[in-house]
């Protein structure tokens, strides 16, 4: 994984998407493509079904336990998995400065 750094994410606070950054699909998978005039990203990163699921509900700002909650509706797995996995794909989006979290 190219994610050397970690931002500790708090699981309360909500947060959004940057702008710039957009969702796109690329030879049938899905990446994240920053499309904003500066450099202030440099690459793509490839999302699973999963993490589409996390990007659709940060384009409105949410926080790590809702997110958990809503994909415990969609998937078949244990509050724990989903959790992790939504920490992961949060964690790896706000490290990357593609998310940020919201001011309340």
């Amino acid at each position: 994984m190219f994610f050397d750094k970690k931002i500790k994410l708090d699981k309360e606070a909500l947060y959004k998407i940057n702008e710039g950054f957009e969702l796109r699909e690329v030879v049938g998978k899905k990446v994240v493509v920053y499309m904003g005039k500066d450099e202030a990203f440099n690459g793509i990163i490839r999302l699973n079904e999963e993490g589409e699921e996390v990007w659709k509900l940060l384009l409105e700002g949410s926080s790590p336990s809702l997110v958990t909650s809503s994909l415990e509706e969609i998937y078949d797995a244990d509050h724990d998995t989903i959790e992790a996995n939504v920490l992961e794909v949060m964690n790896n989006l706000l490290t990357e400065n593609v998310i940020h979290k919201c001011e309340k």
